[in-house]
C-alpha cells in the first residue's frame, strides 16, 4: 500500500512539473525601450503593448541636436534593451549615452540600420527632412520594422507584436480616411511653413507648400528668398502660414502682416500632458482639424 502511495505521489509531482514548464512565464520582465521623441515613443508602445515600458528623452520644444539629458535619464539608458530613434543625423548622438551592447534602430526610411560606423564619423546629410512621422502613410510603412525589431529582441511575444501591428495599421487607415474627408474641399490649397515639417503631410492629402522659411535647424532663408516667397504667395493668393507651437519669430510676424494672412500653430511632437496630442493618432487628427478649419476661414 505504501509503495502505491509513493508511486502516485511521484506521478503527481511529475505531472505538476510538466504543467508548470508548459505555461508561459508570466513573471518575465517587460522590455525597457528608450526613444528620442514622444511620437516615436507612442508608436513603439503601440507595437509593444503590455510587453514593454517605453520612454522618450527629448522634451517638446527642445532642439534634438543640442539637448542634454539630465543625469536621471542617462542612468535610465544604462539598463535599456533597445533604442529606437529617427535617424543618425537627428538623434544619433544618443548612442554616445548607451552601453555598447545595446541594440539601436532608426525608423527614417533613409536610415541605414546596418551601418557599423559610429554616427559621429558618418558623412551627414544636413539637407534631409527628418519629420517622417508627420506623414501618416510613411509612418505606416515603417511600423512593420518596429514590430520586426521587437520580434528579434523578444521572440517569446512575437505573435502579440504582429497582432498589435495589424490592429494599429487598421486604426491608421481609419485616421487617413478621416483626414482625407476633412481636407477634400481644400485640394491643391497652399500654405507657407516655417520649418520643413509638413512636406509629407501635404503630399499625402493633396495640399501644396508655397514656401519654407527655415531649413535645417536655425538656417533661415536669405532676404532675397524671403521676398520671393512673399511675392509668389501674393500672386497665388496664399495667406496661411503654419508654424510650430514654440516658434517665435519677427520674420513670421512680418510675413503674416505682409500677406494679410493667418497664423496657424500646429503640433509636431505632442506629449502625454497634452489632452489633444497625448497619442500620435490624436495629435495628427487635431492638426488636420485645425488645418481644415483655417482653410475654411480664409
Amino acid at each position: 500500500m505504501k509503495n502505491i502511495f509513493y508511486m502516485q505521489l511521484v506521478i503527481l509531482l511529475i505531472a505538476l512539473i510538466l504543467s508548470c514548464s508548459n505555461q508561459p512565464n508570466e513573471n518575465t520582465e517587460s522590455l525597457r525601450i528608450a526613444t528620442s521623441i514622444y511620437p516615436i515613443q507612442d508608436l513603439t508602445q503601440q507595437m509593444a503593448g503590455e510587453y514593454a515600458d517605453v520612454f522618450h528623452l527629448i522634451p517638446a520644444g527642445a532642439n534634438p541636436h543640442h539637448f542634454e539629458p539630465p543625469p536621471s535619464i542617462i542612468r535610465q539608458l544604462q539598463n535599456v534593451d533597445l533604442f529606437v530613434g529617427v535617424h543618425p543625423d537627428f538623434d544619433g548622438w544618443i548612442e554616445d549615452l548607451l552601453p555598447v551592447q545595446t541594440p539601436r534602430f532608426y525608423l527614417h526610411p533613409n536610415a541605414k540600420n546596418d551601418e557599423t560606423e559610429h554616427p559621429e564619423n558618418l558623412d551627414h546629410d544636413h539637407s534631409f527632412n527628418p519629420h517622417f512621422w508627420l506623414s501618416i502613410r510613411t509612418t505606416q510603412n515603417v511600423l512593420g520594422q518596429i514590430a520586426l525589431t521587437l520580434c528579434k529582441t523578444d521572440t517569446l511575444h512575437c505573435e502579440a507584436y504582429k497582432q498589435n501591428l495589424q490592429d494599429y495599421q487598421s486604426r491608421l487607415d481609419s485616421l487617413d480616411q478621416e483626414i482625407q474627408n476633412q481636407l477634400l474641399p481644400f485640394q491643391n490649397k497652399a500654405f507657407i511653413q516655417w520649418h520643413p515639417a509638413w512636406d509629407g503631410f501635404a503630399s499625402d492629402f493633396g495640399l501644396r507648400i508655397a514656401g519654407t522659411m527655415e531649413y535645417g535647424h536655425g538656417n533661415a532663408l536669405p532676404m532675397r528668398s524671403f521676398q520671393k516667397i512673399i511675392q509668389n504667395a501674393k500672386s497665388e493668393g496664399v495667406r496661411l502660414v503654419v508654424i510650430g507651437l514654440n516658434v517665435e519669430s519677427d520674420a513670421i510676424i512680418a510675413l503674416v502682416r505682409e500677406l494679410n494672412g493667418q497664423l496657424l500653430r500646429l503640433n509636431t511632437i505632442g506629449g502625454p500632458e497634452q489632452p489633444e496630442a497625448d497619442t500620435y493618432i490624436k495629435m495628427m487628427a487635431t492638426n488636420a482639424r485645425y488645418l481644415a478649419q483655417a482653410f475654411g476661414e480664409l
